[in-house]
């Protein structure tokens, strides 16, 4: 969970204010962190910055903007690092969602 919340801030730092973002970001604290796939044998854990996330979800449709401008981050593109799998996987194309779910 703590991975996914910090890719999420991550890939959503890079967007500018919308106009549908409801209530201010939230602050989301540092610390110790394991990930769950060890890139160092030697460290077991690393040590976290704060940093801030929005509270209110994303849309379909703003994060189809982001992936639309951040190729890397297309369902196609994204490095197996950073998802399991699942990423995009109801998105019936590369860079388009589901009808009625924008």
């Amino acid at each position: 969970m703590v991975k996914w919340l910090g890719v999420a801030g991550l890939m959503f730092s890079t967007l500018t204010a919308s106009p549908l973002v409801l209530s201010d970001p939230v602050r989301i604290n540092g610390g110790e962190f394991e990930p769950p796939v060890l890139l160092d044998k030697e460290r077991l854990s690393i040590e976290i910055n704060s940093f801030m996330l929005d509270a209110t979800p994303v849309t379909n449709q703003l994060f189809l903007d982001f992936v639309k401008s951040h190729r890397k981050w297309q369902r196609d593109n994204i490095a197996a690092l950073f998802h399991d799998g699942n990423y995009l996987k109801h998105w019936p194309q590369n860079n388009a969602y589901p009808d009625g779910q924008g």
